[in-house]
């Protein structure tokens, strides 16, 4: 897992490296990169355990104050001009009760339904949460979500989304599909995107 990050990671200091000069000015066209600031609202929190001699075990946590607080950094590329990307990122997803440092590493694809500067859009992630230290947890994510892209001012591009988000997290050294000790979190994400180029 620690290649694949280092490559997603060199892939996108290459890409930031070459701010496209050919850039189109609707930003719709090519390489493009976002800054995101997000807020996930956790509906459910599900604890699944191995407890010897009884099996797995499950334990419901009060969602009502269970959040995460998220900044990522997100490349793409518009394969079909002004329509369909293919991309990438990398974050900083916080989660509050329970408390978890984790770094979602993942892919995603978005359709664009106008070929205007201005664009509704639906998006899906998949990815991983990546364990460069003890700090940090392992995990898989997904994400399915709605956007809208616009401009706020003449140059400055803004992308506003709100998607379901599924993230399982491992409580152990073990990857989360294979854990006998993880959380299943499932919620709602409202992000805020300013697109660099």
């Amino acid at each position: 897992m620690k290649s694949g990050f280092t490559i997603v990671l060199t892939l996108l200091i290459i890409g930031q490296s070459r701010v496209s000069f050919s850039q189109d000015n609707d930003k719709n066209e090519s390489l493009y990169g976002v800054v995101n600031i997000s807020f996930l609202n956790n509906t459910s929190v599900v604890n699944t355990f191995l407890v010897p001699g009884q099996g797995d075990q499950t334990l419901v946590i009060d969602p009502s104050q269970s959040f995460a607080i998220g900044f990522e950094y997100h490349m793409g590329y518009f394969i079909i001009p002004k329509k369909l990307t293919l991309g990438g990122g990398l974050g900083l997803l916080g989660y509050n009760n329970p408390d978890m440092p984790t770094l979602p590493l993942y892919f995603d694809a978005r359709y664009f339904t106008r070929e205007d500067r201005h664009s509704l859009y639906f998006y899906s992630s998949l990815g991983s949460l990546v364990k460069i230290s003890e700090v940090f947890y392992k995990g898989a994510i997904g994400r399915i979500g709605v956007g809208y892209t616009f401009f706020t001012t003449e140059k400055l591009k803004t992308n506003l989304e709100i998607s379901y988000c599924l993230t399982g997290v491992s409580l152990t050294e073990q990857a989360y599909f294979s854990s006998d000790d993880k959380l299943s979190i499932q919620g709602i994400r409202i992000t805020l995107g300013f697109v660099l180029f």
